[in-house]
């Protein structure tokens, strides 16, 4: 185990992103984060009371399952911070709201006509590929909108 991974390590890092996101003035509040992770065991006073442990110097390690709930709950910035230290970029995933499938396959019907028609000569310029370039960055939102979610599926 290197260094940078070990549980000490780990803990503070998680104590450090944890108190720069958390609590009055700050992303979120210890209430509401609490609210928003509470897997429905005990009393969300109790739970509260465990997430502020987190952050104690002498605290206890985080489970896999909190952590995942807590960072989800957190700006993506805050799960940015963990990826940075495992050597990993992250980017937000983008989602556009309001989508629906129908919105999607006109989107990549667009997108898949376009691209025909800028490969129809057999090459493709560099302005044509800044194009597509930018019409597929733009298309990203779109298919992830309804890639994980059952709700946009109309």
């Amino acid at each position: 185990m290197t260094p940078e991974f070990s549980n000490e390590a780990v803990k503070a890092l998680v104590r450090d992103i944890l108190r720069h996101f958390v609590g009055h003035g700050r992303a979120i509040s210890w209430a509401a984060l609490a609210d928003s992770t509470w897997n429905g065991d005990g009393h969300v006073d109790t739970w509260e009371r465990r997430l502020r442990s987190y952050v104690e110097a002498d605290g206890p390690m985080m489970p896999l399952d909190t952590a995942m709930r807590i960072f989800s709950a957190l700006p993506p910035s805050a799960f940015q911070r963990i990826a940075r230290r495992m050597g990993f970029v992250t980017a937000p995933l983008r989602v556009e709201l309001g989508t629906t499938v129908r919105h999607a396959v006109a989107a990549c019907a667009r997108f898949a006509a376009n691209g025909a028609e800028a490969l129809q000569d057999g090459h493709l310029s560099h302005v044509k590929l800044a194009s597509l370039s930018h019409d597929a960055f733009e298309l990203g939102p779109i298919i992830n909108s309804i890639a994980g979610s059952g709700s946009a599926l109309r």
